[in-house]
């Protein structure tokens, strides 16, 4: 037990003394991390029980309509695959019944119309 606190000890004291010798090269804090979509996002299971809703799990890969800092952040901070999740990929659990799904051939069209509507804050599509 001593041991992994002196560890833990050295770790925090050499993460503090160096800083940056441990992180990426790209700057990433608080603010940054709440100016990006988030990886996963969950619409109200309960939300969407009526007759006919139907609530779909989504995988979608985030594009920009336009030049955007956003997005090349999101490219380059998800370029380095094994320290960091593709941020660029986006996972969530949407009511579609809400955005116009009224058949199975309009679940898909559906699902994208959610899924933008939710991006369009970040200035980004799928």
């Amino acid at each position: 037990m001593q041991c992994h606190k002196t560890i833990l000890t050295m770790c925090f004291v050499m993460a503090t003394v160096l800083p940056g010798s441990f992180g990426d090269l790209m700057k990433w804090n608080d603010t940054t991390y709440l100016e990006i979509p988030p990886l996963f996002h969950l619409d109200e299971w309960a939300l969407c029980q009526r007759p006919k809703d139907v609530y779909c799990m989504v995988d979608a890969a985030l594009i920009s309509p336009k030049p955007s800092p956003l997005f090349d952040f999101l490219k380059e901070y998800s370029s380095n695959t094994q320290k960091h999740y593709n941020r660029t990929l986006v996972h969530r659990g949407v009511c579609i019944s809400k955005c116009g799904a009224e058949g199975p051939e309009t679940w898909r069209g559906a699902a994208e119309r959610c899924l933008n509507n939710n991006l369009a804050q970040y200035g980004l599509e799928v």
